[in-house]
């Protein structure tokens, strides 16, 4: 069983192998686990033929190892009998018309589909997985097509994503998850660009010991979206959470470059609860607010502002040429950088070189908790609006 091993381990004799050899099916075609020497530098094809008793039991195998001609992968399907009879019982299965568009759009999955995995696929998986790639047509989304191997030497896993999002960074991104959730190594990655708004990408996630981890397609499709998704698309869905979709979208197009680089590397779309930052029922007060907390690290004079609410200017703040510059309302910047001294015990952060009026109104402030306390209102309430300055 050499051609079959997995890593440096032989094959053991599992009841889903059994399973599989006892059925009354005479050939099979899979992957060996030894490559060519000659021609391409792959995985060689193996061709099992079964051979059977008279009163029906398995009595042994014709094993033919090498390389399909390049004609197998190049022809139609129609023109090689061992796929042209998969591929007409799908078709047949499916009850399309042949000549109908849905019937058409069903053979042309079927060609495309990757000529090493038609070979190896079963027909229910076959039927299955065509239909899932042809109902991405008119609903474009993320998919996740994971294939076991069956002598559990690998995982063929099929992954759509949109082309927009698609690149290098996601491709690795997405094979290192793979790899990690079936406990393997990326063996090979064959990305396809068809027509349309998808990009499969087809990876191998080569396994060496252990039993192949069957995680639920639907946890795959959901990590694999949450690694392509952008910060703006978590900023609509949050929108979408709480206003229809034509407001919804009318809302994004209205905050979505309300944000730099930075506040979305730093924070989620969604924060602490709130449906999205900058949303008007997250705070109180009709003014803007903002939530501040000391830097992890560098000077403790510094501090992030989250959670900035977006709105037209307020004469009473000021609306200076400045005042953009800082995410104040009317702004654009949702980071607040570390110019000018700014406290954390008011909800006035700005420069004191921005707004004359704020600090007007903590003196306003400070003279008022003064006279509660009995203070001298004049000297002490100098003296702590000098420290706070």
């Amino acid at each position: 069983m050499r051609v079959v091993r997995r890593g440096h381990q032989l094959v053991t004799m599992t009841p889903e192998i059994r399973e599989f050899l006892n059925e009354p099916r005479l050939l099979f075609v899979t992957k060996s686990a030894v490559r060519s020497r000659v021609h391409r530098r792959v995985y060689m094809d193996y061709v099992g033929i079964k051979r059977f008793h008279g009163d029906g039991r398995l009595a042994g195998e014709i094993r033919i190892i090498g390389l399909f001609t390049s004609t197998a992968y190049t022809r139609s399907t129609r023109t090689i009998p061992y796929l042209r009879r998969k591929v007409d019982a799908v078709v047949r299965r499916a009850g399309f018309d042949p000549d109908g568009h849905s019937g058409k759009a069903l053979v042309n999955v079927l060609e495309t589909y990757p000529r090493d995995e038609l070979f190896q696929i079963d027909e229910d998986t076959l039927y299955r997985f065509s239909l899932a790639i042809l109902q991405l047509d008119e609903r474009p989304r993320v998919r996740v097509l994971p294939r076991r191997d069956r002598f559990d030497r690998f995982v063929s896993v099929f992954v759509f994503v949109p082309r927009d999002l698609y690149g290098s960074d996601a491709r690795k991104a997405i094979g290192d998850y793979l790899a990690d959730v079936y406990k393997g190594h990326v063996s090979a990655f064959y990305p396809f660009f068809p027509e349309g708004p998808l990009v499969r990408v087809h990876f191998i996630i080569g396994r060496r010991d252990g039993a192949t981890p069957d995680p639920d397609r639907e946890i795959l499709e959901k990590a694999v979206g949450e690694i392509v998704r952008t910060w703006i698309d978590g900023l609509m869905e949050a929108l979408s959470a709480v206003h229809a979709g034509s407001k919804a979208r009318a809302r994004l197009e209205r905050y979505r470059n309300a944000f730099s680089e930075g506040y979305r590397e730093a924070y989620s779309p969604l924060i602490r609860g709130r449906r999205y930052p900058g949303h008007r029922g997250a705070v109180a007060e009709p003014s803007a607010r903002r939530r501040l907390s000391p830097p992890r690290t560098g000077p403790r004079r510094q501090h992030r502002a989250q959670g900035v609410e977006l709105r037209p200017a307020d004469p009473a703040v000021g609306t200076g040429a400045r005042a953009g510059e800082y995410g104040l309302p009317g702004g654009r910047r949702a980071d607040l950088p570390d110019r000018g001294r700014t406290s954390a015990r008011t909800r006035c952060l700005v420069p004191r070189h921005v707004s004359g009026a704020c600090r007007r109104r903590r003196g306003r402030l400070d003279g008022q908790q003064a006279k509660a306390r009995g203070d001298v209102p004049g000297r002490d309430a100098r003296r702590r609006r000098k420290r706070w300055l």
